[in-house]
């Protein structure tokens, strides 16, 4: 089992630089965790993210850590996600 996740974030970075916002090349597990990872919906997102979740967290709904990428900054950050669309339990 590879513990790095470095190989994932290359990718991501360099795919954030493009209008592709496909994801279903990157892992969706790492460590007993659920990824999710995101480009936008529709058209690119000014700051594409990864979310690293435990159940019964979700990106919509929940507490995880995540990578956010401030694209106009050239800035990645690892950041204490915590939803926006519903408060979280």
């Amino acid at each position: 089992m590879n513990n790095q996740y470095h190989e994932e974030l290359i990718k991501f970075l360099q795919q954030a630089e493009e209008e592709n916002l496909k994801t279903k090349h990157f892992q969706n597990t790492f460590r007993n965790l659920n990824v999710k990872v995101s480009f936008g919906q529709g058209m690119p997102a000014r700051i594409p993210w990864i979310s690293f979740l435990i159940e019964p967290n979700t990106t919509a709904n929940g507490i995880y850590p995540a990578y956010l990428f401030y694209k106009d900054l050239n800035l990645l950050i690892l950041a204490y996600g915590l939803s926006e669309s519903n408060v979280s339990k």
